[in-house]
């Protein structure tokens, strides 16, 4: 399984690194049906949060009211049904939870449904609306007013001592006791490569994960190891 879904955050206690949490922390202690957008770059953990939250407020599966949405392959006629489904129960009686992934890829025609099903007035109670954007420069204006003010996952500094402190935690699990490697404090970080030695300019916990993943990957056999012990 890979790393990165193998430990996922299953709650929003679980999120490392980002300021924006508490907000949604004190928002699932008494929801209510509204809409919210997540906005930073690839890999910080957008997508996690998302799902934790959903979590949170008893949407873990289809059958109990969670909908993973890729809006780059939705048609209007799949706008339409997804947003009819918001109107259904789940068997549980819990929340309906909608996410929809990287929403600045949605065409125009399935922005014109949703701008006007997401309106606070059309929302069913017991309905949580959650987009994903890289980019909302990207997305009709009217459509954004939906989702109110943006959470920004942007705190680079805070994500990475956060990530690192979660990638060792990881490590001390996965690797049978070999030593973390030494270039690992690189790992997730992206870099400018036109900036002079290289700056870094981001910080992804999900690529730090991959290439923990790769390094696990590379150790010795457990015999190896005792051998050269």
């Amino acid at each position: 399984m890979r790393l990165a879904e193998k430990y996922r955050p299953r709650g929003l206690a679980d999120v490392v690194g980002q300021t924006c949490i508490a907000k949604l922390r004190r928002f699932a202690k008494e929801p209510f049906a509204t809409c919210w957008l997540f906005q930073g770059s690839a890999g910080v953990g957008k997508s996690a949060t998302a799902l934790a939250l959903a979590a949170e407020l008893g949407a873990v599966d289809e059958f109990s009211g969670l909908n993973v949405v890729c809006t780059a392959s939705m048609g209007k006629d799949d706008a339409e049904r997804i947003v009819k489904g918001l109107w259904m129960r789940p068997l549980n009686g819990a929340w309906t939870c909608l996410i929809l992934e990287e929403l600045e890829r949605i065409s125009p025609q399935c922005q014109v449904v949703l701008k006007v099903a997401l309106a606070s007035e059309n929302l069913p109670p017991r309905c949580v609306i959650v987009a994903t954007s890289n980019d909302t420069s990207l997305i009709d204006p009217a459509l954004l007013e939906r989702f109110g003010r943006p959470l920004v996952f942007n705190d680079w500094q805070a994500m990475a001592q956060a990530g690192t402190a979660r990638v060792a935690e990881i490590w001390a699990k996965e690797a049978g006791g070999a030593p973390l490697p030494w270039d690992a404090e690189r790992w997730g970080w992206h870099t400018d490569n036109g900036a002079p030695n290289g700056k870094r300019v981001r910080y992804s916990l999900r690529a730090a994960m991959d290439a923990m993943q790769q390094a696990l990957l590379e150790l010795p056999e457990p015999a190896e190891m005792a051998g050269a012990a």
